[in-house]
């Protein structure tokens, strides 16, 4: 009697163990094992993953939490299975932070480490993207950015207003869009220039990764002059100065 008791009573408690870990591994699977097709890869990128296993990146491959991309002698990009493109300058490296499954979409985590990096990004990305700098972070990212590790933390936005969180102030930054920033470590930062000449950056690029600037539109402001005349206005004529 006294055996039927105890079984009884871990029962339940089996069951409900049971269920717990079937949540947990599906919650792990759903976050960990999250991984990203390659659809176009140009010239080499070096993969070391936790594995420690090492070879070259192409699109018959899939990126995965824990890799680390890295350039050479030579520039490369990259094109993500929602056209987003990611171009690396020569000795540049980049981390998968982390990518987990939302929903139908992929969260992907990057941690630029060095060299020049752009981000190219598509209109309709499927993809949710992060990127961790210094010590600087950008989450959503949708509008395209170079930044810049090398003597000096570099930024240049384009499109839009941009918004990253400083871990080090705890204050949101702000980036106006076609202006190159100065990131410095006490989270100041320093306009280097309004209209940019990013020759110096393209140049570190592959031609497909080359961005350029669009052409603003400027009106010149005309001198206006008085002059005297008459327009008819509710079956009356009016007279009077008026700027031509």
């Amino acid at each position: 009697m006294a055996t039927f008791l105890i079984s009884m009573f871990f029962k339940p408690q089996k069951n409900c163990f049971l269920i717990f870990f079937f949540l947990i591994l599906i919650t792990f699977s759903t976050s960990s094992f999250a991984k990203v097709n390659i659809s176009e890869v140009t010239n080499e990128i070096f993969i070391l993953d936790i594995y420690g296993k090492r070879y070259v990146l192409d699109n018959t491959k899939q990126i995965k939490k824990g890799d680390y991309l890295k350039t050479r002698k030579k520039p490369a990009y990259i094109i993500l299975n929602d056209k987003t493109k990611i171009c690396l300058a020569a000795n540049t490296s980049l981390k998968i932070l982390n990518l987990k499954n939302i929903d139908d979409k992929i969260e992907i985590s990057l941690g630029f480490n060095k060299g020049v990096l752009l981000l190219e990004m598509n209109e309709d990305q499927s993809n949710i993207y992060n990127l961790h700098f210094s010590s600087y972070q950008l989450n959503d990212l949708r509008s395209d950015i170079i930044l810049s590790n090398k003597k000096k933390l570099e930024l240049i936005n384009f499109e839009g207003q941009l918004k990253f969180y400083s871990k080090i102030s705890k204050k949101i930054n702000k980036a106006e869009a076609y202006k190159a920033y100065e990131l410095r470590p006490n989270a100041d930062m320093k306009i280097s220039s309004e209209l940019l000449n990013l020759d110096q950056f393209n140049q570190k690029f592959l031609g497909n990764c080359e961005k350029d600037l669009p052409k603003f539109s400027t009106i010149k402001k005309k001198n206006l002059e008085m002059q005297y005349g008459c327009i008819t206005q509710n079956g009356r004529l009016v007279c009077g100065n008026r700027y031509k």
